[in-house]
């Protein structure tokens, strides 16, 4: 077999294996009620963690170019005469 038509194969299954579950997790009121939990967990704790992990990167990708011929210079202890 092909390797395109063995991916369309692979992903009509993982599609129709996909529907199946979201059909069980709908029809029972049990399975909804722990798919909604898990939801509420997952946008409580994950999605917040992963948004300040993006803006910590975005902040440090933008202090990374930003060039300030202004700026104080950085002074350390071997610097300072006494």
């Amino acid at each position: 077999m092909p390797a395109a038509t063995t991916r369309a194969v692979a992903n009509l299954l993982i599609g129709a294996a996909g529907a199946t579950v979201v059909y069980v997790v709908v029809t029972k009121p049990s399975l909804r009620r722990l798919a909604m939990r898990a939801a509420r967990v997952w946008v409580g704790a994950v999605l917040p963690v992963f948004l300040l992990n993006q803006a910590r990167a975005a902040w440090v990708r933008s202090a990374a170019r930003t060039r300030r011929p202004y700026a104080e210079p950085r002074w350390d202890e071997t610097q300072i005469r006494v």
